[in-house]
């Protein structure tokens, strides 16, 4: 292999890996947001009547 050959497979596999990273962060910040807004809407559960009073 040649130096050209290396650094193609090197950033290649390094690519890779920061997608890898990145898509895991993304699900867990997915999974993060989902839990709060559905805190968020559990603690403001308005019914009909009183959003029509205000």
């Amino acid at each position: 292999m040649n130096n050209e050959d290396l650094f193609k497979s090197a950033f290649t596999e390094a690519r890779s890996e920061v997608v890898q990273e990145f898509r895991e962060e993304l699900s867990s910040m997915e999974t993060a947001l989902e839990a709060f807004f559905n805190n968020v809407l559990e603690c403001c559960n308005f019914n009909s009547e009183e959003v029509l009073k205000e």
